[in-house]
This record gives structure tokens, sequence and C-alpha cells, in this order.
């Protein structure tokens, strides 16, 4: 624990090379232990610090080890946050010629809980995404989609709650 919160500190310090050193390091030593949820959790955490730091493709392997391990202990919930946080990182880049009222896999991930009912404040905390990040994407989504209530949102929810394979 102590060298994941290393992690996460050096992180928040905005030492980039260092933390991905400590988070590779808490990788290690969670590794070790009998627990398998634990080892899952502290990839997830490492992956995403990689995604939101510029370096997709890097998040891409911690992530879908977590998915692994993930559904070998039958975790389906954490299981499912993590193939969205995978699907995040790795989503296919949309080429100019694709159509751009698309939702991206982060607006399906953020719509997603909108669309059940959760308020703007509750998101960030499941999602772990900040709340300007929240808000900002389901702004996005609402201009895609040509809505303007969350009501209109919950009755389209069919359109982007689909998860990718």
């Amino acid at each position: 624990m102590i060298a994941l919160g290393h992690a996460g500190l050096a992180a928040l310090e905005g030492r980039r090379e260092l933390a991905i050193e400590r988070y590779g390091s808490a990788v290690e030593q969670f590794a070790e232990l009998p627990m398998p949820l634990e080892p899952a959790q502290t990839l997830v955490a490492f992956g995403t610090y990689l995604r939101r730091n510029g370096q997709p493709h890097a998040a891409r392997g911690p992530l879908a080890e977590a998915v692994a391990i993930c559904e070998a202990a039958r975790a389906e919930r954490l299981a499912r946050i993590v193939r969205a946080e995978l699907a995040a990182s790795g989503g296919r880049r949309r080429r100019r010629d694709q159509d751009g009222s698309a939702l991206t896999a982060q607006e399906q991930r953020v719509a997603a809980p909108a669309s059940e009912g959760l308020a703007n404040g509750e998101i960030p905390a499941r999602l772990h995404l900040s709340p300007k990040t929240v808000g900002f994407h389901l702004q996005r989504v609402y201009e895609k989609l040509g809505i303007h209530s969350r009501r209109e949102l919950i009755r389209r929810a069919d359109e982007f709650t689909s998860t990718p394979t």
C-alpha cells in the first residue's frame, strides 16, 4: 500500500518518470500477494494514470492484465469498470471520413451512468474522473445526440449503453 501511495504522490507532484517507476514497483509488490484483486486494482491505477497522462498505448497492457485477473476471479463489477477504462485507452482513433457525431468510448462511458439516473456529482466517483471531465463529456453527448435534458438522455440510453467487445 505504501508503494502505491508513493506512486500516487509522485503523480500528484507531476513527476511522471518517478510515478511510472513507483507504479511499476507497486504492481510487482502486489503481484506477490495471494489476494488477486489487489494486484488488479493496482494495475488499474497504473493504467488509468498512463492513459490520463498521454500514454494510452502503454496503458493497455496493465489494463488488459487487470481485466484477465478480474475475469479469473469472477469479479464482474470490477471487470466492467476495467473494460471501460481499457476501451477509453485503446479505442480506435476516428478517421476524418468517419461520422463526427458518433459518441467516443469515453463519452459512452460517461453517458451510461447518467442515463441510469446518477447525478453529475456521483458519476465522477464511479468512473474515477474529475467533475469537470464528466461535465465536458456530458455536454458533448448532449450536443452530438441533439438533446437538452437528462430525461431525453435516459430515453435514448440504448444508443450508448452497449459495451464494446
